[in-house]
């Protein structure tokens, strides 16, 4: 992770960085961009920032640390439902939030899209893999809730239904991640996801 010197400057100076290396991995990929590349949009010396981080991963460690912190408030850290219709609020009660925090900081999109990529060919970049074993736990636990609960269908075996649910929503993020990008996020979109969810997962009637 960076070192205290980068920790000990000053917050706009490792926001300016920070910001540069995001835009610059979102724009060239997350294997293109090179130190080199992040200094010039920066508009510091290559060498400075070897001083504040060891190597290339160790930037983009530092770079998810970053995002999911200010992205914080598109994640929901309890659940709370009872029956079948909290369970489906809860649901989008989670997309709309992720809406609210994604759309201000619209400018990471395209660095997030990229790290979607990566793990969709199932390659975790280095610094993500904790975020991605916690979304899958997350996804495992409400899946389980959603069937006990009858809002979700009990006719599939867990496992599979968990993959299905998590390919699904990494489409839905990366539909939600374009929508964001050129401006044309609504909260109305939150339904649209819960509607695809409840047709392709929720229990059938009778």
């Amino acid at each position: 992770m960076a070192t205290k010197r980068f920790q000990n400057l000053d917050a706009e100076k490792r926001d300016k960085i920070l910001r540069a290396a995001i835009e610059e991995f979102g724009e060239k990929g997350l294997d293109k961009a090179t130190l080199q590349d992040v200094a010039a949009r920066a508009g510091v010396a290559k060498g400075l920032l070897y001083y504040y981080f060891e190597d290339r991963e160790d930037l983009l460690a530092t770079l998810f640390e970053f995002v999911q912190e200010r992205l914080s408030a598109a994640l929901v850290e309890t659940p709370v439902y009872e029956d079948v219709a909290t369970f489906w609020a809860f649901v989008e009660g989670v997309a709309v939030q992720a809406i609210r925090g994604f759309t201000p900081q619209g400018w990471m999109i395209p660095f997030m899209e990229r790290v979607l990529e990566s793990v969709s060919k199932g390659i975790v970049p280095s610094g993500f893999e904790e975020r991605k074993a916690l979304t899958e736990r997350l996804i495992g636990q409400t899946v389980m809730d959603g069937v006990r609960l009858g809002a979700l269908r009990a006719d599939l075996p867990p496992e599979l239904m968990q993959r299905g649910i998590g390919l699904l929503m990494r489409a839905c993020e990366t539909w939600l991640f374009g929508r964001i990008g050129r401006a044309e996020a609504t909260e109305g979109d939150a339904a649209v996801i819960v509607g695809l969810l409840r047709d392709a997962f929720g229990r059938r009637p009778g």
